[in-house]
């Protein structure tokens, strides 16, 4: 079996530029060739990427140009999200945004009531943020800042063009360069049933293949997913695609168009993407090629594809920024009335247990048994539970704890059913202290902020969620008598975890005044550290906590000849005091 699916390239210059009011825009950086780390509407666990996030190969300090001539509008300093980022008005009333900087040119650089530090925030890390009252004029091409690593993520220039409506556009197709011959991968499409009646290969349960042209039986509606990427042709990173189109016997079905949406619907992701499905490390996008009419203002769509009367030609094509193109092709054929093997799955672990608006399929020997008719029952190493949702606005708890189930969860989720299913077999992180909970339908996304809630099983102290087949400390986490609570951005399976290994601490470089202080699974809490002198009452050395690159920075320019006395805790309370350098008090 080929690694990736058959493709047909067609190589070519970007969508077509709408040259924007005010003439050719100027690229943002003076490089010869522009590597993309990210491109616009990428998946993200809460919303759709906005820009493009240019890649400075590790490297900060490159000039910033202003993309057309417009006004400072807004200027903001924070150690999270954008980081330091400057905001331009143009003359139509679009906005460009450039992201994540070192630093701003001293004639913007007053505007804010500190100076900003090169993480972002104050010195302090404090937010700081201008709405000027005189915004000042600023020509195309003139230098408005310094490509940094400010906010989240490593060295990168964030690019964002919004429209008058401050709908976020794709820069591409208002003349952003891109350089690219490398079509998009297509890693596997999946069929699914969308109902409890229908069948794929004979089966219940989610077909994925890796091979085009491959002929499938199928009855009733069918969902289709596309687990795909593009591979940035400049030496950049695994990006997303641009567009998705679904051709049913040669007529449009659905189409995903990456150039246009709101930020009233940004959180719409988990319709477009399968949340369940995508993330990074690896880096996998998982579209829902059947996802719902005008999902997130990407989708147009009729739905899942209804199979069973004739055999139905299914093609695929994938673009990515550049117009390189990558298809696929599959026939859907009627179910025969005879006994036939079901096709091979790919050893996944969503194909061992998927939780579905279907119900809930288990595989068990080569074949997948749907849980779907009582409200609890269990079975060797399972134990299920089926639930109707509730869409009480005063109440939105979907389900209260009780023998069976230690759970609570609260939130409004998208989800016809709520569905449990546990497994003591599953294969669990080493820090698990109980079976994992399998909430579903996998990737459903909370109306509003979900949360779980875990009544005390033994020793945890957190909650671990399972996604793209790696299991994550759930950020947010807190354990007391009761029990432990997290945020729950989508359902998903879930497991509590006890993390009893501390933080490591050690130098990274002495001269340049970096400590590296990392944590193995649940993360360094940034609030929690201490460096101070090493001796009594020590005064405490200024610095800040880089969570990319998991270091801290100290601000002093000498070291204490005595040594440094830090105190740090992981998020799950575990707590290190390490003397660097000089004797121990």
């Amino acid at each position: 079996m080929t690694p990736f699916l058959i493709f047909v390239v067609s190589c070519g210059a970007a969508y077509s530029s709408l040259v924007p009011h005010g003439g050719t825009p100027r690229p943002p950086l003076d490089l010869k060739r522009y590597a993309l780390a990210s491109s616009f509407g990428e998946y993200r666990s809460r919303h759709l990427h906005a820009g493009l996030d240019i890649a400075t190969s590790g490297k900060t300090g490159f000039p910033v140009h202003a993309w057309r001539s417009g006004r400072v509008v807004r200027i903001r300093s924070s150690s999270n999200g954008y980081g330091n980022a400057i905001y331009l008005q143009h003359s139509d009333g679009s906005q460009t945004v450039y992201a994540h900087l070192e630093g701003f040119p001293k004639r913007f650089q007053h505007l804010l009531p500190r100076p900003p530090h090169p993480l972002g925030g104050d010195k302090n890390g404090n937010p700081m943020q201008v709405y000027p009252k005189n915004p000042p004029h600023v020509r195309k091409g003139e230098v408005i800042g310094y490509t940094g690593e400010s906010g989240a993520g490593l060295p990168h220039l964030h690019f964002e063009l919004r429209n008058a409506l401050e709908h976020p556009l794709n820069p591409v197709s208002a003349g952003f360069p891109v350089e690219d011959s490398v079509p998009p991968r297509l890693l596997a499409i999946g069929f699914e049933p969308a109902t409890a009646s229908a069948r794929v290969a004979n089966d219940i349960g989610t077909v994925f293949t890796n091979t085009s042209g491959i002929r499938l039986e199928a009855a009733g509606p069918i969902r289709i997913l596309l687990r795909a990427y593009d591979e940035d042709g400049a030496g950049g990173g695994r990006l997303g695609l641009t567009s998705i189109d679904l051709f049913v016997d040669s007529h449009p079905w659905s189409s995903i168009r990456m150039e246009e949406f709101s930020y009233e619907r940004i959180g719409e992701v988990g319709l477009v993407y399968d949340h369940f499905r995508s993330g990074f490390s690896p880096t996998i996008y998982t579209y829902d090629l059947t996802a719902p009419n005008d999902a997130a203002m990407v989708v147009t769509s009729r739905g899942p594809v209804p199979a069973g009367r004739k055999p139905l030609k299914i093609e695929v094509r994938a673009r990515d920024l550049a117009g390189n193109q990558s298809r696929f092709f599959s026939t859907l054929l009627p179910v025969q009335h005879r006994s036939t093997p079901p096709t091979s799955q790919p050893n996944l672990l969503w194909d061992t247990i998927s939780l579905t608006p279907a119900g809930i399929l288990v595989r068990n020997d080569d074949r997948f048994l749907r849980i779907s008719k009582t409200s609890r029952g269990e079975s060797g190493t399972f134990r299920w539970k089926i639930l109707s949702e509730k869409r009480s606005r005063s109440d939105p708890t979907l389900l209260e704890p009780d023998s069976f189930f230690p759970l609570t969860l609260v939130g409004e989720f998208r989800a016809l059913r709520l569905l449990l299913f546990q497994d003591s077999s599953f294969p669990l992180p080493p820090y698990a202290v109980a079976p994992p909970f399998f909430l579903g339908p996998y990737g459903r996304t909370a109306r509003r902020s979900g949360k779980i809630c875990v009544k005390r099983i033994g020793r945890e102290n957190g909650l671990a969620l399972l996604k793209n087949g790696e299991w994550k400390w759930i950020s947010g986490s807190r354990s007391d008598s009761f029990g432990t609570s997290a945020p729950l951005p989508f359902l998903a399976p879930v497991v509590p975890v006890r993390d009893e290994t501390p933080p490591a601490v050690r130098w990274f470089s002495k001269r340049k005044r970096r400590i590296v202080i990392r944590d193995d699974f649940s993360g360094i809490d940034p609030e929690s550290i201490s460096v101070r002198e090493n001796k009594q009452s020590g005064r405490v050395l200024d610095g800040r906590y880089d969570s990319d690159h998991h270091w801290f920075i100290i601000g002093d320019r000498t070291i204490p000849p005595g040594g440094i006395m830090v105190t740090v805790r992981d998020r799950a309370g575990n707590e290190t005091r390490a003397l660097l350098g000089g004797k121990a008090r």
